[in-house]
């Protein structure tokens, strides 16, 4: 478990809820996709980003693909640095959460508690 600090348990708090509202569609291989009738899907990772990021990092958002370089931090596991710091986000644990969600294919609600088992 990490030593978060306050701020960054209520912002994980905050994507845990996200994820488990059923607003974010569930999609894998990109942080986020617009599709065509205009409902955008998320990986979990780009939920994080799209609750508790900063407006930069949400509009680089869209569909960055998972080892791309470019304008979003792709030595992260896809996620910017800064993303990845404002929630207390290991690298190690980054990357195991884009596995269960692109590899593994396991829903958010599975995702949201593995986070809160892992980091509150």
């Amino acid at each position: 478990m990490n030593d978060l600090t306050k701020t960054q348990k209520s912002r994980v708090r905050k994507w845990t809820k996200a994820l488990r509202s059923g607003e974010y569609k569930q999609c894998k291989g990109v942080l986020k996709r617009r599709q065509p009738a205009g409902h955008n899907t998320y990986c979990c990772l780009g939920v994080a980003i799209e609750v508790c990021g900063t407006q930069k990092e949400k509009k680089e958002l869209l569909s960055f693909r998972p080892g791309m370089r470019g304008r979003m931090d792709s030595n992260s596991a896809s996620m910017p640095a800064t993303s990845q710091a404002r929630l207390g986000l290991t690298f190690g644990l980054a990357g195991t959460l884009m596995n269960l969600n692109d590899t593994q294919k396991k829903s958010f609600k599975f995702i949201a508690d593995y986070i809160e088992d892992q980091m509150l």
